[in-house]
Parts: structure tokens; sequence; C-alpha cells
């Protein structure tokens, strides 16, 4: 079968996309020593922590079954076993504290039983979020035991709770498990602690607003009677009510000073005894407020999609602070910038940007050797320019002055600019250095291109010093109404056609962004909020023909160029670059994935026109840095599905590669 015809079925969503995962584990008990565990998601679902645990050996046999136990993310909090596994951060450490008891051990740290040995918990891993709950209550919370646990409140730390997009707040602490149910009751509510005031939140809240945020349950103040306060300290969230008696300066209130301070209002200046001048108008313009203040609440629902006042603030609050949430830490940042250093300018048939990808070949993008029509590369995809490249611009007066400029060897690596082998739009070069640089490349960072959140860019601008831009992505259902939005009735223009149905089409591979880096910019590195590369800085949508600004920007995901770079080196039977790339698989999950799925695919599928590829891998598998251990199960595998293909007069994997772009029009 094509090897074409086997990566898009990944794309197409026929098979899903297996990933791998690995935490480490110790038992909080003197002379424990840690233990490494591994799991696997497959498409967009992922198991537990505990079907993790249960694969090691060292946590059977504790036979946990009989006794209590706790499991805490290291500088994290406590979770349940029932936890995510996807939301294990990559090698980070569990702690699982055992204490044996008499009797049987309580609900909440008991391992639950499935009701058959077949039966697993699974998670889809897109629609999964965390936030964290105090350990000890907050406002006349502080010595009433709403755990079902006590020893949680020990240690100090928080509970790390997960919750899946859709449900409410309520649902989340329910299928947590660790609260008294009475915590439910009317009496009881959370606060956000980190809020400026103390914000209720309540327990019919859209969990799609908790992400990262941190709660205490407190409980209502009453009176000695039992009767509750006419107000609450603690603001609860809504709107006005229209009956809010807010009076005009010059008019008395209903109630004296003396009444107002027996209820334990704070207000020693009220209305009455203000001197100042009387707004003109002012019970008309608050009528006019009052009665906007409605309709403006149920249009703001409505665009939200969001059916409480109480949900929408939370949205907008969320969306106000989301801008600098990812990268707010100056270990981030500073992390970033070292990681920059990888970023250079190049000098071809337009400047631009690239990035060292691995060894001494950069990746950039591949209409930097376009210029007005014309291509500056031939058939054989020999440079028909000279092309230089150029590091470290960023802290000199002038751009380039004294810079070293470092060639390129005529002969690109690897070159492709449309539509691939499976019509998703691609625009990259990869090029090979003369000499080589003494920092790493960014082919470790890679990681899959994120649906929401915040990047970062960097890139040379208009050809000037290297410079970043913090942003979000604009989520693939929300580009249409951007576009509108901004450009009016330009959307309609002819000329954006091919652009536009390349940026608003739901089977695009893009990412799209905002972003002040324009011209020039191309073929910079996009990074998520974990600091890891998802995309390459493409293009935008011009104002106009021929305009260097645009009304949208976007970038090819790296996962795309990493996919088309191996299937055009396994063509061109590039044994020495697959031995360089596979090295640095080895050590990271997201890399060997990608060689993994390839040839997992060829080996399902395979015909006598695989046999080569399949003894290239064999080859570069075997190869001494490419650590052939971690590779035993799948040269096994080959060696098998090559005995039992027949030889046969099919023609070559190159020779049917050919035919298959040939009649894509490639």
């Amino acid at each position: 079968m094509d090897i074409t015809k086997k990566m898009a079925v990944e794309n197409t969503g026929e098979v899903p996309t297996c990933q791998f995962h690995r935490f480490r584990f110790r038992f909080n008990a003197p002379g424990e020593s840690e233990v490494e565990v591994s799991c696997t998601s497959c498409g967009t679902s992922c198991g537990t922590v505990l079907q993790a645990l249960e694969t090691s050996c060292e946590f059977k046999d504790r036979n946990l079954r009989e006794g209590t136990f706790l499991i805490e993310i290291k500088k994290k909090g406590y979770i349940v076993p029932h936890f995510p596994c996807k939301l294990i951060g990559e090698n980070e450490l569990l702690v699982i504290s055992v204490e044996k008891t008499s009797g049987e051990a309580s609900k909440e740290t008991q391992i639950p039983k499935p009701k058959d040995e077949s039966e697993k918990l699974q998670y889809e891993s897109d629609k999964l979020i965390t936030f964290y709950m105090k350990e000890r209550g907050g406002k006349n919370m502080i010595k009433k035991p709403f755990l079902k646990n006590s020893k949680l409140k020990s240690n100090g730390h928080p509970l790390y709770i997960f919750a899946i997009n859709g449900e409410t707040l309520q649902d989340a602490l329910q299928r947590d498990g660790r609260l008294s149910n009475f915590v439910f009751g009317k009496k009881y509510y959370f606060t956000d602690v980190d809020s400026d005031a103390s914000l209720t939140v309540e327990f019919s809240l859209k969990a799609d607003s908790l992400n990262g945020r941190r709660f205490e349950i407190c409980m209502k103040t009453e009176e000695r009677g039992g009767k509750k306060l006419s107000s609450d300290l603690t603001p609860v969230v809504g709107p006005p009510q229209p009956s809010t008696s807010i009076k005009p300066e010059g008019t008395t209130n209903s109630k004296s000073p003396k009444t107002c301070k027996e209820e334990g209002t704070a207000r020693k200046l009220s209305f009455s005894k203000r001197q100042e001048c009387v707004m003109p108008d002012y019970d008309e313009l608050l009528n006019i407020l009052r009665n906007q203040f409605g309709p403006l609440v149920e249009q703001m629902m409505k665009n939200h999609n969001k059916k409480t006042y109480s949900s929408l603030l939370s949205q907008i609050r969320g969306t106000f602070g989301k801008r600098s949430s990812g990268f707010s830490t100056c270990h981030s940042v500073s992390k970033l910038l070292m990681l920059a250093r990888s970023v250079c300018k190049i000098y071809a048939a337009k400047q631009g940007t690239g990035f060292l990808l691995f060894d001494r070949y950069i990746l950039t993008n591949a209409h930097l050797f376009e210029n007005n029509g014309e291509r500056f590369i031939d058939d054989q995809q020999k440079l028909l320019c000279e092309v230089m490249v150029t590091f470290e611009i960023e802290n000199l007066d002038s751009d380039d002055v004294n810079v070293e400029r470092i060639p390129v060897k005529r002969d690109l690596l690897d070159f492709q600019l449309g539509l691939n082998y499976f019509q998703q739009y691609v625009d990259y070069a990869v090029l090979e250095l003369e000499d080589h640089v003494s920092f790493n490349g960014l082919l470790c960072q890679y990681g899959h291109e994120p649906k929401s959140g915040d990047v970062c860019i960097f890139g040379h601008p208009d050809g000037h010093k290297k410079k970043m831009d913090f942003t979000i992505v604009i989520e693939g259902e929300k580009r249409i109404e951007t576009l509108k939005t901004r450009m009016g009735e330009g959307i309609n223009s002819y000329y954006l056609r091919d652009d536009l149905n390349r940026v608003t089409s739901q089977k695009t591979n893009i990412v799209t962004y905002d972003t002040s880096l324009f011209h020039g910019a191309s073929g910079g590195p996009v990074f998520d909020d974990s600091l890891q590369v998802i995309g390459m800085h493409t293009g935008g949508l011009p104002y106009e023909k021929d305009s260097t600004k645009s009304f949208i920007e976007y970038a090819i995901p790296i996962r795309t160029i990493l996919q088309n770079f191996l299937i055009n080196m396994t063509i061109g039977n590039k044994e020495k670059i697959l031995v360089k790339f596979t090295k640095q698989a080895t050590t990271f999950p997201f890399l060997l994935q990608v060689i993994t799925t390839l040839i997992n695919y060829i080996i399902q599928n395979c015909d006598p026109s695989d046999i080569t590829a399949l003894k290239l891998w064999k080859t570069v598998m075997e190869s001494e840095e490419c650590n052939p251990k971690v590779f035993t199960d799948l040269k096994n595998e080959i060696d098998r599905q090559i005995c039992n293909v027949q030889v046969s007069d099919t023609p070559s994997i190159s020779e049917n590669w050919q035919m298959y772009t040939e009649n894509q029009g490639s």
C-alpha cells in the first residue's frame, strides 16, 4: 500500500494517533526509590493514574486494597486514583502515602474496583481542566470537618481536582468524592481566593471557567436567632436589582445612621451628608442605565453562550487575564530567550526568519526563495542564489554590522510549497549550513499544536532585530467571525479567495492568531505556554493586494512539517539524515511518536513496494547512535513483515510515491 494513503488515514481521523506518556512515583517512606511508569493515550482518550500505576510490579506488590493511601503530585496537591493520567506532567513525581488500618479502608482512599475486570475508565483529554481547593476552610469553616479523610489536612497541601468541560462545579466535586455531602447544602459556598474581592462561586458554575483557579469552602453567616443577615460580607455574583435604592444628593435616607450602624454597615458618609454639587438629570440618567443593563446582559450571555450571569462574569474574568497567563513567570521568559538563540535571520531572494532544527539543518519558509513570480530553486532542488544566515542579532545598534554570516549549501535537503500528499497546505524548506553552530536545535522542543491558549512568536520583522510577540490562538470556529469583524466587505475580495479558504476551512491544518510581526518574520518558531515549538510562522491575510500587513496570521504545525519531512527522507533513502533525526527522537516521546506512527502504518498495510522503506528504517534503528534497545519490538515486527511479503514486480516506494504525487497534481 502507498505510504501516502496510510498516512492519510491519520489525517482523516480513521485511525487514532497514540501518544506515549511517562511519570515517576515513590512511596513516602525512608529508603524508598523512584519508579518510572508509562501510559499510552490514543486519539482524545486517556486512562487514569491508577491504571498506569497498576502496570508497575512495585505498586501491585504493596497490596494497597487492604489499606488507606493518598496520592500527591509533588508541588501541586493531592489527587484521586481516578485522576486522568494525561494531566500528569511528563516525568512528574507522584508521592504515595500508605497507612495500614485495623478496619476497612475509607471509601475516599480505597482503590475503586471495576464492575468487571474489563472495565476501564477513559476520559477525553482535550476536554479536561484542573483547579485547586484549599485543604482548610475559609469563613466560618476553619474548624468544621468537611473532608471525608482528615489526613488530607495534615500536610498543608491543597486538593488538585479535575473537571470536564460542560459539567458543573458540583458535578466535578461529587465525582472527586473527597468532600462530605453536607457542603452541597444551601449554607455553603466557594470563594475564589485569588480574586481582588472575595468572589462567591456558585456550585452551578460551568467547569469551562475553572481552569487553574484556587477555591476555599465557606459558610454563610447567621444571626443568633438563626436568621440570615440581610447582606453578606461576601459579595454574591449577580446583576443589580431594579429595586436597589440609590438616592440622589440632597435627599434623606429612610433609615437613620443609628439603624445602619446596628445592622453592621460601614457607611460613615451617607448621601444626605455630602455637600457636593448635584449631578444634573441624575434620576433620568440612572433610569436610562438601569433600563439598558438588562438587555446588555442578555445580549452578552447570548454572545458567550452562557445561561447565568455568574458564569458570564467568570468567562469575562478568565478572558481578561488570559493574555499574559501562560508566560507570566520570569523563569518562562528567561527560558524562551535561551531557546531564541536558535532563531536566525535569513538572506535569500527575500529576507526572512528561520531556526536551527537539529544538527546543522535550518527550517524556514519555502516562499522566501520566490520573488515577483521567479523561483530561485531549480528542478533538482538546488539554490540559484546565495543564501546566508546570521544568529544573535539582538543587542547591536546596527542590526547586522560585523555579525558572522554562515553560508548555506546549494543543495536543499527538503522543499515543499503548496498542497502536500494529504491536500494540506505546506510552505517549508530545510537548509544545510556549511559549518556547525555551538548550540542545540529546537527539534527536541517539539509539541502538538494547541486548539487555544497563549503562544509566543520570534522573528525578524522587516529584516531588523530579533523580536518576540505574545498573543492568543484564534480558535477554528471563531476565525470567520473574527475576519468579518475586521474586514467587513473586504472579506469578499477576489484576491483573498485562496487565502480565505486556507484559513477558514474546517479541514485546515494551520494555527491562527493575531500578531504584530509581519513581513520578514516568516519562518520563525511559534512556542506554546509549555515552551514547546508547535508551529512555524508563515503568513497572513493582507489588508490589500501586495500589502505587508494583515488581518489575521497563521503558522503551519511542526507536526505537519515533520510528517512530510520523514516521508521525503524515506523516499530519498536519506539514511544518515534519518539516523540523526532518530537519535534525537529516542529521548523525546513526541518525536518518537512521529516515527512509530509512520512505521506502524507501513507495517500494518505492507506490500512488496514498501520492503525498501522497511529495510531502510531497520538499518536506521540498528545504528548505535539511535539506542537500538528502544526499537527492539518494532524491529522484530519489521522482520516478520519482510518474511511474510512475497517479492513481486510492484514499483519501488519511490516510484509508487512519484505516481501518487503526479496524480494529485503536486
